[in-house]
């Protein structure tokens, strides 16, 4: 029984990567994850063509000249009609309207307030590693830092309450353990990459490269992405191997981050400043600077593709200068780190070797 046990364990553990997990039968199935992709939020679209019709007639500024089955024609749309205060304006008199209109405002009993707030403080809290994983599509866990359970709880709770507003199925973020299953589902049925994918992964580099905030070198860009994508993905998708010397950044960028991230939040005090001053900084990094927005957005988020354009392979920018001074910062950090290590080990060897020569051992 426990060798059949054993054997079982060993026969569901998949490898998908490199991230290992075990896979049950509460994982989402091939079969429902296929489904997804062509299921979507079927009363936001009602709503969206009923709001165009009514924009044609509506007393106010007209919102479109025509409609068709399910598209709307490119330079349909003429003037900037508010679709939120037409829906606000019909939502008791169409019965479409009125489900979303109470879908939207109506609080499932599901969502706790407090807990919402505790998820956003999160972001914060974690926000550098965040955007650095975001960048990079990793995990915290690739920093080295560990979210606490209640945390995890909490950030998955108001993703929750964000699929919910954005007409995705919430069931995926009932429980942690719920979406770490369709993570790894999706990462083993949806991360196959392509040629395009290759091109599309070092013009991603070639953006990041040299730009603010940070100014990275391409060869750092890279040792971040094989540190928190693993090495075997990043061969796939043709990411340059660095030298040993990047790799040794990034490792010190990731004792700068868990040291920062472990000591506010021991302390109350250091970690709600710490969590105001990046909802600040985020805010005017985004939204108000030059390389950001520059103001709130005001453009229509509306995308026409481009059946004809491909995605070619572009080059890289010079290397700047710029950076020197943060690998200088990240290199301090990691020496500073080994000194400490090695001063650590020195100290309990001494102390064994001295427990060892008072023991009376060598006394004949």
């Amino acid at each position: 029984m426990v060798l059949g046990g054993f054997f079982q364990s060993r026969l569901s553990k998949r490898n998908v990567w490199g991230h290992v997990f075990e896979h049950s039968s509460l994982h989402p199935t091939e079969e429902a994850m296929e489904k997804m992709k062509f299921t979507y939020d079927v009363l936001g679209e009602k709503c969206y063509l009923r709001l165009v019709e009514l924009g044609q007639t509506d007393s106010l500024k007209p919102l479109a000249k025509k409609v068709t089955t399910g598209f709307i024609d490119d330079g349909a749309l003429c003037g900037r009609q508010d679709l939120y205060a037409l829906l606000q304006r019909h939502a008791s008199s169409d019965t479409i309207l009125q489900d979303l209109w109470t879908n939207i405002n109506d609080v499932p009993a599901w969502v706790d307030w407090d807990q919402i707030a505790r998820g956003q403080d999160c972001f914060y809290r974690y926000g550098g590693a965040c955007l650095i994983g975001l960048a990079y599509q990793s995990l915290l866990a690739g920093m080295g830092i560990w979210m606490r359970q209640g945390e995890t709880q909490d950030y998955i709770a108001l993703w929750r309450y964000i699929a919910y507003l954005t007409g995705t199925p919430t069931e995926t973020f009932e429980t942690p353990e719920k979406a770490k299953r369709m993570m790894e589902m999706m990462l083993a049925l949806e991360m196959r990459p392509s040629p395009t994918s290759r091109i599309l992964a070092s013009n991603v580099i070639s953006c990041l490269q040299d730009q603010p905030p940070a100014f990275p070198s391409r060869s750092f860009i890279e040792a971040n992405a094989r540190w928190l994508n693993g090495n075997e993905l990043s061969d796939e998708l043709g990411i340059g191997r660095p030298s040993l010397y990047y790799r040794l950044l990034v490792i010190g960028q990731c004792l700068i981050l868990m040291t920062l991230v472990y000591l506010n939040r021991s302390f109350a005090y250091l970690d709600k400043r710490k969590i105001d001053t990046l909802r600040h900084v985020f805010w005017r990094l985004v939204v108000e600077s030059k390389i950001g927005l520059g103001q709130e957005a005001l453009f229509e988020f509306k995308h026409l593709p481009d059946l004809d354009k491909t995605t070619v392979l572009e080059g890289a920018p010079t290397r700047s200068e710029i950076f020197a001074r943060r690998e200088r910062r990240n290199l301090f950090a990691l020496s500073f780190a080994a000194i400490g290590l090695v001063g650590l080990w020195m100290f309990a060897l001494n102390g064994r070797v001295f427990k060892f020569w008072n023991s009376g051992w060598f006394v004949t």
